[in-house]
């Protein structure tokens, strides 16, 4: 299966990464100064996980891509969602699949204006990751990633790509109302981030202090 990552800062170079290392064809779209380093060095993943580095595909730009992948993971920030699809639509076929696996509400409605919403997936992962330096990402914390269709029209494919995630080691679960884990997701970083921007500390960073415990 050819995987292609739009967005890959920390938490998509960490789930890339680990799609990569089980032997499919992943390539990771992302920041020149990152993917550069990840040409040059290979991509490094450490931390709770374990450490491994490998060689990944990588590019800044689509346009220098030529191929139709089978699946597109898309990890930009939910305002990017709209432009990130639109710029990565070349990749697609008939049956490519997106997966919108993002923090944020309504990424699946933006990009299904682009997209058929037949093909869209929902996710979200509760994996954390920082990205130490370009091409070296730290896997900070184990976390389940659930996906789920987003409509009753929307792709069949989720256990498909859940059995994908499986085989790659990360932690998966197909949802019947993924709506209901995104809401979750969207009220936790409501309920935290609030304080890692008071105090301009990552959430990892926060436990470390007991009053906040």
């Amino acid at each position: 299966m050819k995987i292609a990552v739009m967005g890959a800062g920390a938490i998509g170079s960490l789930i890339g990464g680990f799609l990569a290392r089980s032997g499919f064809d992943v390539t990771l779209i992302g920041r020149e100064k990152h993917v550069e380093a990840i040409r040059k060095n290979g991509l490094t993943l450490k931390g709770v996980s374990g450490n491994f580095r490998m060689k990944v595909k990588s590019t800044a730009r689509v346009s220098r891509l030529n191929d139709v992948f089978d699946l597109v993971i898309l990890t930009v920030k939910a305002y990017d969602t709209k432009k990130a699809v639109a710029e990565c639509k070349p990749l697609f076929g008939h049956t490519t699949i997106l997966l919108c696996l993002q923090n944020g509400l309504g990424v699946e409605d933006e990009a299904s204006e682009i997209v058929a919403k037949e093909r869209v997936l929902r996710g979200i992962t509760n994996n954390g990751a920082q990205l130490e330096k370009p091409s070296i990402v730290l896997h900070t914390g184990v976390g389940e990633t659930v996906l789920g269709k987003p409509n009753k029209d929307g792709s069949s494919d989720t256990e498909r790509v859940a059995a994908i995630f499986d085989e790659a080691g990360l932690k998966v679960k197909v949802a019947s109302n993924i709506h209901g884990a995104v809401w979750v997701k969207a009220l936790v970083n409501a309920g935290i981030n609030p304080f890692g921007a008071l105090t301009k500390m990552r959430n990892g960073e926060l436990l470390t202090i007991v009053e906040l415990k």
